[in-house]
């Protein structure tokens, strides 16, 4: 029978094989943001789409660009000089959400939080955030199967913490939603409910297609920026055409323009994303 524990490390073994694989940059940065924490008796914790597809065991894992999304509980600034020797840059710091982010040489992005919660105080907005312990940080995810970490310092190293069921519904290959208003506070998150359905083979839960169908008028609160690349995202899926014909059955808008959709013809006409521009052109 698996444990938590048990997959918490058995989790915390592929995910060092993996960055031992793909970057061993990375894999040193890590260990030694691992070593610093322990130092300033801080928790830190691998969160977010690659715990996600450890868990999927997905093959596209040694193919996809690898983004590593990592969370400490405490203030990271402490932190920032470890990013920057390994990047031999200074890391993009963003003070109002407590997180900054490098890119290696070899390609690999990391992003480093404080944990947090958040607050929108209006549907699309950008939210309000303030410190909160790991289990508060994930209650503001997207969808269950985003809301796991694996603690790689602290009193739960190596421990899955999994408080949404993201296990559950990853092995039920279930989109599902943490809260009602998920979409009002950010509707991009409508355009990854597509993605991650089309991705993961799954299904939209049935309570979480009746709120995208509901809030779906929000996209055209978005900004230009974060709409155009919420789609982009999407089109770069290896089933992008799959997420597209998922996207016109919600009648999720593909454009700011209301008058522009995705012919039917199009959407059997390509395989990739380069292809589908040369259709659209």
């Amino acid at each position: 029978m698996t444990t938590p524990q048990s997959l918490g490390r058995d989790l915390s073994g592929r995910l060092f094989q993996l960055l031992r694989r793909r970057s061993e940059a990375t894999q040193a940065l890590v260990q030694t943001l691992c070593h610093s924490c322990s130092v300033e008796g801080y928790a830190l914790f691998v969160v977010g789409g690659l715990i996600r597809d450890l868990l999927l065991d997905e093959p596209y894992l040694e193919a996809m660009p690898l983004d590593l999304d990592l969370t400490v509980d405490g203030d990271p600034s402490p932190l920032y000089g470890v990013l920057a020797e390994a990047a031999n840059a200074q890391p993009r710091i963003h003070d109002r959400f407590g997180t900054a982010s490098v890119s290696l040489a070899d390609g690999v992005h990391i992003d480093l939080a404080r944990t947090r919660s958040e607050r929108y105080p209006a549907p699309a907005a950008l939210p309000l955030v303030t410190p909160a312990p790991i289990d508060v940080d994930l209650q503001r995810r997207d969808f269950t199967i985003n809301a796991a970490g694996l603690a790689l310092t602290g009193e739960r190293a190596n421990q899955i913490i999994d408080p949404h069921g993201a296990v559950r519904d990853l092995r039920r290959r279930l989109i599902r939603t943490l809260h009602r208003d998920s979409f009002r506070d950010d509707p991009t998150r409508l355009i990854r409910a597509v993605r991650y359905a089309s991705r993961t083979g799954g299904v939209i839960e049935r309570g979480t297609l009746a709120d995208a169908r509901r809030d779906r008028v929000y996209l055209k609160a978005l900004s230009p920026g974060r709409f155009g690349d919420a789609w982009r995202l999407l089109l770069s899926e290896p089933e992008a055409r799959t997420a597209l014909e998922i996207a016109r059955r919600l009648k999720i808008p593909q454009s700011r323009e209301t008058r522009w959709f995705v012919p039917t013809a199009a959407l059997t006409a390509f395989e990739t994303a380069e292809q589908f521009w040369a259709s659209m052109g």
